[in-house]
C-alpha cells in the first residue's frame, strides 16, 4: 500500500491513551468531520482513536505538513470514562487556510513490550470547491488480475467532475504529471500512489486549493492474501467472506468492517442495538465510544470520513455520501459511501445498517 509522509516543516501533536475499546476492533484509525470545508467557514476536526484490546496503552501523535500552530485547538477524547484517543480542531480558518488543507498522519505508539513500535494512519481535509469536486472519493482501491501482474481488474480512473473547459495540473507523489485533463485513467500496478489536483495554475495550487487522492494497489488479485513465506512470496486464496461493505485485509484473513459493524466477518451490527445506536467501540464492562463523544461529533455521523487504512481506504461514515459525507443515501441505498443496494424485496432497510437482519 502506498505509505504517506509528511514534509519536514511539521504540526507535531500527541497525546495519552488508556483502556480502550473491544469491538469493532479495527485497531487504530483516523476520521475527520467536515472532510471538506469552505474558503471562510467550517471548523474541520482531525482524530485518531485507537479501539485494539491488544494494544490498550500507548500514545498517539497527530501530525500536518505546514499547519500553524495558532490556529489548532488539541484535546483528548474522553468516553465512559476511558481515553479513546486524541483530536484536533483547525480554526479558525482564515489563520489556516491554506496549510488546513492536505494530509494528516497519525501514529500510535503502545506501551506494551514485544508489541508492533507504532501503527500509523491518515486522513484528509480538502477545500470545498465545485471546480475539484471527486464525488466523495478520498481513496481508490484497485487490484491486479493475477499474482505480479501489471494489468488491474476492471477500468478505473481517478478525478473531479469536469467544468467547462477547465484545465487541471495533476502530481503523483510530488512529481508533476503531462495530464491536464479532469480525469486519470489508472491502467497499472505503478499507477498507486498519491495524486494532487488542481485547477491549472500554480497559484492557485500555492493557496492550497488542490485535492488529494490516494491511490491503493493490492499485493493479490480480489478474493486473495498476500503471504511471504519460507520461500518467496505468493497469492494465497482464502474463504473468508466479508459482508456488509467489508474489505479484505491485504495481508490477512481478516475482513476490515464499515463503522458499526463487527463479528470476523461483518455480519452484525456490534454490539446488539436496536437500529438507533452509532457503536464505534465498546469494551466487556459496558463503556462505548459514539459519535456524538467525539468533539464537534454528531450523533448520526453526519459529515464524518472514516480511514481505516490497508484496502479499505477512506469512506464516508454509513448512511452518508460525498465530499463533505453529509448527503444522505437515497432511497434503496446503504452503507459506506452508499455502496451498497437493498434487497428489493426488504421493506424494512436503513441507510445506516442495512436490511433487519444485520441487528443480529
Amino acid at each position: 500500500m502506498a505509505v504517506i509522509t509528511a514534509g519536514i516543516f511539521l504540526l507535531s501533536l500527541a497525546c495519552r491513551v488508556y483502556g480502550t475499546g473491544e469491538q469493532p476492533d479495527q485497531g487504530f484509525f483516523m476520521v475527520t468531520n467536515l472532510p471538506s470545508a469552505g474558503r471562510t467557514n467550517g471548523i474541520p476536526y482531525v482524530y485518531a482513536i485507537n479501539t485494539d484490546i491488544a494494544f490498550r496503552n500507548g500514545e498517539i501523535e497527530i501530525s500536518k505538513d505546514g499547519l500553524d500552530r495558532s490556529a489548532v485547538k488539541e484535546g483528548e477524547i474522553w468516553a465512559d470514562g476511558l481515553r479513546w484517543g486524541c483530536y484536533i480542531a483547525i480554526s479558525p480558518p482564515r489563520m489556516a487556510l491554506p496549510t488546513r488543507f492536505g494530509v494528516y498522519t497519525g501514529v500510535f505508539t503502545p506501551d506494551s513490550a514485544g508489541t508492533p513500535t507504532l501503527e500509523t494512519g491518515y486522513t484528509f481535509v480538502r477545500p470545498d470547491s465545485k471546480f475539484l469536486d471527486t464525488d466523495g472519493v478520498y481513496t481508490l482501491t484497485v487490484y491486479p488480475t493475477e499474482f505480479e501482474s501489471t494489468t488491474l481488474e476492471g477500468k478505473n480512473s481517478i478525478g473531479v467532475r469536469r467544468m467547462g473547459c477547465t484545465r487541471y495540473t495533476w502530481f503523483k507523489d510530488g512529481k508533476k504529471l503531462k495530464a491536464t485533463s479532469a480525469r486519470l485513467p489508472i491502467t497499472c500496478t505503478q499507477d498507486g500512489g498519491l495524486y494532487t489536483v488542481s485547477r491549472a495554475g500554480s497559484s492557485r495550487r500555492s493557496r492550497g486549493w488542490c485535492v488529494q487522492i490516494l491511490v491503493i494497489v493490492a499485493g493479490c488479485p480480489r478474493g486473495e492474501i498476500y503471504e511471504i513465506g519460507m520461500g518467496s512470496p505468493s497469492c494465497t486464496a482464502v474463504t473468508t467472506t466479508c459482508l456488509n461493505g467489508g474489505i479484505l485485509r491485504d495481508e490477512s484473513d481478516d475482513c476490515i468492517c464499515n463503522p458499526y459493524f463487527g463479528t470476523f466477518n461483518c455480519r452484525c451490527v456490534v454490539p446488539v442495538r436496536d437500529g438507533k445506536t452509532f457503536t464505534l467501540g465498546d469494551t466487556r464492562n459496558g463503556e462505548e465510544l459514539l459519535c456524538k463523544d467525539l468533539p464537534g461529533g454528531s450523533p448520526k455521523c453526519r459529515g464524518m470520513l472514516f480511514c481505516y487504512g490497508d484496502l479499505y481506504g477512506c469512506k464516508c461514515a454509513p448512511g452518508w455520501h460525498g465530499n463533505r459525507c453529509d448527503r444522505p443515501c437515497s432511497k434503496g441505498r446503504w452503507g459506506s459511501n452508499c455502496e451498497l443496494a437493498c434487497p428489493g424485496d426488504e421493506l424494512d432497510c436503513s441507510r445506516f445498517f442495512g436490511p433487519v437482519a444485520n441487528l443480529c
